[in-house]
């Protein structure tokens, strides 16, 4: 088992219960709902068995042999939960699993009525590959579910690695049909 699945495994010890649906591009809007335009290149590449977490990357890649990878996450059982206390229990089990690893806050606030958090880790040497590792990570925190978008690079982050990992994350969203001030995009 590599170090970022470990990490997500004691993620999801936090959250008790986890799940993930992102919302299709093709369909109409109900609810509350989770909208990852994937970057040109990327497609599925891997599921947990219940469908609850998604993995993509750049074919010829593989999970198991990646240069980046988006992750995305849904956490049923943390309504309304404060996404930065999610990024920096992460922070946590992030620096005791790489040693000299970093976490930082990069910004919080609010889009689209969401209390969000956009953190950067950093594992100068990731004991499983040998390799750096760098992930970019935005938490929304939705009344329905705690919504996880990572941006995974095994690199140092640098210029070509930063700019689409923080143009990912600033396409990623929540929005609710249910409620004027977090309106979804009309398709």
């Amino acid at each position: 088992m590599n170090f970022r699945r470990r990490l997500l495994g004691l993620a999801s010890a936090v959250a008790l219960l986890l799940g993930t649906q992102a919302a299709p591009a093709q369909t109409a809007f109900q609810g509350e709902n989770l909208l990852t335009p994937l970057p040109r290149g990327f497609e599925p590449a891997w599921q947990d068995a219940s469908g609850q977490m998604h993995e993509y990357v750049r074919p010829p890649e593989t999970v198991e042999n990646w240069s980046r990878m988006i992750t995305i996450q849904i956490y049923r059982a943390l309504k309304d939960f404060n996404p930065g206390m999610f990024a920096d229990r992460l922070a946590t089990n992030w620096k005791s699993g790489c040693a000299g690893g970093s976490a930082q806050k990069v910004r919080d606030g609010n889009e689209n009525g969401f209390p969000i958090a956009v953190w950067l880790y950093v594992c100068p040497l990731n004991p499983a590959t040998h390799k750096p590792e760098t992930m970019w990570l935005k938490a929304i925190s939705g009344a329905d579910s705690l919504y996880v978008a990572q941006y995974a690079a095994r690199a140092e982050p640098t210029k070509e690695i930063i700019v689409p990992a923080m143009e990912f994350l600033r396409h990623v969203a929540a929005c609710d049909t249910r409620r004027a001030d977090r309106k979804c995009p009309h398709i």
